[in-house]
């Protein structure tokens, strides 16, 4: 859902003894209160500036705090005129945010506060326009229709395949450079995103130049060149390839359906490397720690649907950010929505300045278009992040320093890291801190599909 599809702009009127407020609510969480309070509501808080300025001020013959009012009212009038003023319409806000039950987005959140009247006599008027915090239906886990997503079952030709990559990790390897690359070969890549902050993302790495292994685009670029050459191209989005779409749209809420943002690439092909593939035996079994080759197929056949089992999990925790979003929908404060826009959108439009052959009408519709489809993403992440972190504190759900810790070695230990101490601690604590998100998160799913209707 984009911004589009926001709240439109509506007036309520709300009423208690000491005012009277009225609420103009306005896209983007954007709220203005007129609130006309009564002679004896701004009376009170005169009292209360009196007093206040009673206790800052000294006066000889006084202890402070006990002056006569008379006294305080002929000496400091302009100072109790100034309190007043700050008293009278921050009670009004605030009284009028409990009336409403709003609060403010953020303690810098107000963008206007004036005053149109304040007297004893008449009372006083008051504007005050801010950003709000999101408001959204009750929550009710159990109105969540989920279909029933089944476990994957594992094939003789999964194994077969997996058995075949184990090969693959054993093999023995072969420089050829005396032939152009062919599809279907193993190369030895070096790619660099070029532009304004470029980097290295493989560097001498061997990738598969085949079906399912890269993509399309690339194959192109390096298909029929010889080891030594360097190509440049731009990346393309081919995640539609793989998606079973219905009225143009994926139908599989586990993909990946963020804006596209392509980039410009150097490629050098190092080498082409030809693999002697060991005999699949009981011998190499046991290199994997099974006790023969009959062992090690039990040991894939598990794996496999160890994971098969896992990404069915994943799957159901998809359907229910899904049915989570497509069920809760609500307005969104403008000037989050306009800062994530802002900030993605540069990203996103670097490759397209970049490109010195592009018409300027031509970026000024991509932009168009990535905008679009930037804030329907947005949309969504924001809501998801609104809701997991009501839902988080309305349900007790918390996550603990070990469960980070222990999810942060895990993926260290995999990539064979078993030192933090070298490790820039700056991108350490990022890292912790999506982790302990990306738990949290996971844990939320976990309880609304425990309670939800499947």
């Amino acid at each position: 859902m984009s911004q589009d599809h926001n709240l439109s702009t509506k007036e309520q009127v709300f009423n208690n003894d000491h005012m009277t407020l009225t609420v103009l609510k306005e896209p983007g969480c954007r709220v203005k209160f007129t609130i006309n309070a009564t002679p004896k509501a701004v009376a009170l808080t005169r009292s209360l500036a009196l007093k206040k300025i009673n206790k800052e001020i000294s006066i000889p013959g006084f202890r402070k705090g006990k002056a006569p009012e008379a006294l305080i009212e002929k000496n400091f009038a302009k100072a109790i005129d100034q309190e007043w003023k700050d008293i009278a319409l921050n009670k009004a806000f605030e009284e009028g945010l409990h009336l409403t039950d709003t609060r403010p987005l953020s303690k810098d959140s107000v963008t206007k506060a004036s005053i149109k009247e304040l007297s004893l006599e008449k009372g006083g008027e008051f504007l005050v326009e801010f950003e709000a915090f999101p408001k959204f239906p009750e929550i009710v886990p159990s109105t969540l229709k989920l279909p029933h997503i089944e476990t994957e079952k594992v094939t003789d030709e999964q194994v077969t395949n997996y058995l075949q990559d184990l090969c693959l990790n054993k093999a023995s390897w072969k420089d050829i450079s005396d032939r152009p690359v062919q599809e279907g070969d193993y190369v030895n890549l070096t790619i660099d995103i070029l532009g304004a902050s470029p980097r290295t993302i493989y560097e001498k790495t061997r990738l598969h130049a085949m079906e399912k292994k890269m993509d399309r685009w690339m194959r192109r670029l390096i298909v029929g060149k010889m080891p030594g050459d360097v190509v440049e191209g731009v990346s393309e989005d081919e995640r539609h390839l793989s998606c079973e779409t219905e009225d143009g749209k994926c139908k599989d809420e586990t993909h990946d359906h963020q804006p596209f943002n392509p980039v410009n690439l150097r490629i050098q092909i190092h080498t082409i490397e030809e693999p002697t593939i060991p005999t699949l035996d009981d011998e190499l079994a046991k290199t994997y720690g099974a006790s023969d080759l009959a062992d090690l197929k039990d040991k894939v056949r598990t794996s496999l649907d160890n994971r098969f089992k896992q990404e069915q999990k994943t799957k159901m925790r998809a359907q229910v950010r899904k049915a989570l979003l497509d069920q809760y929908v609500f307005d969104l404060p403008y000037s989050i929505v306009q800062s994530e826009l802002k900030a993605r959108s540069k990203t996103a439009l670097k490759a397209y300045r970049e490109d010195k052959t592009l018409d300027p009408s031509d970026l000024e519709q991509k932009k168009q278009r990535i905008e679009s489809e930037l804030l329907a993403v947005i949309d969504r992440e924001l809501r998801f992040y609104f809701l997991t972190d009501y839902l988080a504190y309305a349900n007790h759900i918390q996550v603990t320093n070990d469960e980070v810790m222990m999810q942060l070695m895990q993926e260290r230990w995999a990539a064979g890291i078993t030192n933090l101490e070298n490790e820039d601690q700056e991108e350490l604590q990022q890292e912790i801190k999506a982790i302990k998100s990306h738990i949290l998160v996971v844990k939320i799913l976990d309880h609304l599909l425990q309670s939800s209707a499947i």
